[in-house]
C-alpha cells in the first residue's frame, strides 16, 4: 500500500509526469477563469480514491488535507494524508506551486518545465435571496451569490510509466473542490479515472 501511494504522490501535485505538453495556439479560447487560484486557496479536508498502479482496477479511499495560500501570484499547497494505519503524513517539506501563464491559457505547475494547456474553462453564478417576516410584514432582505468554477486542461504524458493522455479537471465552489485526473494509454480508446480528490472546507 505505501509503494503504491508514494508513486501516487510522486505523480501528482494537480500534475503528472510529463513528457510532452500542446502547445497553446493562437486559435486556443479557453482561458483560466478570474478568481480560479483564489477559489483554491484555504484550508480543504476531503478523500482521495485513486486506482492502484499495480493492477489499474482496484479503487483505494483515504483522508487528505491540503492547505493552499497565495503569495507573489502563486498558489503554494502542502498536502497532507493518513496511512492505513492511522498516521497522518506530509508529503513533502518543500512547498508546491501552481501558477498561471501564458496570459491565462496555460498552468504551470511546480516540478515541471512546460505548461499545462487549458481546454475548458467555465464559471457558473447563482443568487440566492431571502426575506425575513414578522407578524406578515417583511422586516428584512437578503441576497447572496455562489460561483463554481471549473477548468479541463489536457497534455501528453506518462502515467504508470505508458505514454498516456492526461485529462485533469478541477471544479471549485465557495466550500467544495474536486481534483479529477482522467488517463487515457496511447493505443487504447477511452479515459479511466485514476484519481479524485473531493475537498470541503
Amino acid at each position: 500500500m505505501k509503494t503504491t501511494f508514494t508513486i501516487l504522490l510522486a505523480a501528482f501535485t494537480l500534475a503528472f509526469a510529463s513528457i510532452y505538453v500542446p502547445s497553446v495556439s493562437a486559435q486556443q479560447t479557453a482561458k483560466i477563469p478570474d478568481g480560479f487560484l483564489e477559489s483554491m486557496q484555504g484550508d480543504w479536508k476531503g478523500k482521495l480514491t485513486y486506482t492502484d498502479y499495480q493492477n489499474d482496477a482496484t479503487q483505494v479511499t483515504m483522508d487528505v488535507w491540503l492547505k493552499s495560500t497565495i503569495e507573489n501570484k502563486k498558489l503554494i499547497k502542502q498536502f497532507y494524508y493518513r496511512e492505513p494505519d492511522g498516521t497522518t503524513k506530509q508529503k513533502s517539506k518543500s512547498q508546491d506551486t501552481t501558477i498561471i501563464a501564458k496570459e491565462g491559457y496555460a498552468l504551470v505547475e511546480s516540478g515541471y518545465t512546460l505548461p499545462f494547456a487549458i481546454q475548458e474553462a467555465s464559471t457558473k453564478e447563482t443568487k440566492q435571496s431571502s426575506k425575513t417576516t414578522t407578524d406578515g410584514v417583511n422586516t428584512a432582505q437578503s441576497a447572496s451569490a455562489s460561483r463554481e468554477q471549473q477548468v479541463v486542461m489536457e497534455t501528453a504524458a506518462n502515467d504508470n510509466n505508458k505514454p498516456s493522455t492526461i485529462r485533469l479537471t478541477i471544479t471549485t465552489s465557495p466550500n467544495s473542490m474536486v481534483i479529477k485526473k482522467e488517463v487515457k494509454y496511447n493505443g487504447t480508446n477511452s479515459f479511466f479515472v485514476r484519481h479524485t480528490f473531493a475537498y470541503t472546507k
